[in-house]
């Protein structure tokens, strides 16, 4: 699928945890116009598209929002040892979130570039958000799939989380043991984030999805490249 400039560009961009799927969307925002609505801020309680990008958990956060991101890491710790997760339960720990991305597309002047970025490992559930998004918006969403060929995201993962417990000023094991997570030797966290890609199907052009392939080799300005040629894409006029 390729889509021209004058045309509205809607995307969903997934993949596994480290693939790149915050940094693409936060490029895509800071030079091709696009507004990037980040999912994972979103459940934090934060502003999703303010502070797109930016991690750090809200102690003012709704008790319904903490009950739904209950229920998506249930639902992806179940997918991690390899259980099969009814599309229904994603359904009710996900409607909150796409019903929030509805809500911000119908702000955004015509034709719209919207990117949201949130794994979604399952295909099926990736189908129900593109008929549950055109059936609120009247809009089709796009799914940018990022694949980690070599298995190299747990340790661009590690990089990052490092780096945020950093800008919190905590050692990676300070950081991961406030998340209720006993072992936070580098050893441990990286046998997690490892364990964390199972379970993801990666895209399938056939079906409409862009799949991106990710090596060990590729800088974010590679995968960013990528995905504006087969967008179409120029970019944003300065100002």
């Amino acid at each position: 699928m390729t889509t021209t400039t004058s045309e509205a560009v809607f995307l969903w961009i997934s993949g596994q945890s480290g693939a790149g799927k915050t940094t693409l969307g936060t490029n895509l925002s800071d030079h091709y116009g696009f507004v990037h609505f980040d999912g994972d801020v979103f459940y934090q309680g934060g502003d999703p598209i303010a502070d797109a990008g930016i991690y750090k958990q809200h102690t003012d956060r709704p008790e319904e929002l903490k009950q739904k991101w209950s229920l998506v890491s249930e639902n992806f710790g179940a997918l991690f040892t390899g259980a099969l997760v009814p599309v229904e339960d994603w359904a009710d720990s996900m409607e909150c979130l796409v019903q929030a991305v509805a809500q911000a597309v119908s702000k955004q002047p015509n034709p719209i570039r919207f990117a949201v970025s949130f794994a979604v490992y399952p295909r099926s559930v990736r189908q129900w958000i593109e008929e549950r998004l055109l059936s609120l918006t009247g809009k089709q969403i796009q799914f940018v799939v990022l694949y980690d060929a070599e298995k190299a995201a747990p340790r661009r993962k590690l990089e990052q989380t490092k780096e945020v417990a950093k800008s919190q000023g905590k050692s990676l094991e300070e950081f991961w043991k406030s998340h209720g997570k006993p072992d936070g030797s580098e050893e441990a966290v990286l046998r997690e984030l490892s364990m964390v890609q199972r379970g993801f199907e990666p895209g399938v052009e056939e079906q409409g999805e862009m799949a991106i392939r990710i090596v060990a080799a590729h800088d974010t300005n590679t995968v960013l490249d990528s995905v504006v040629q087969r967008l179409g894409l120029k970019k944003k006029q300065s100002s």
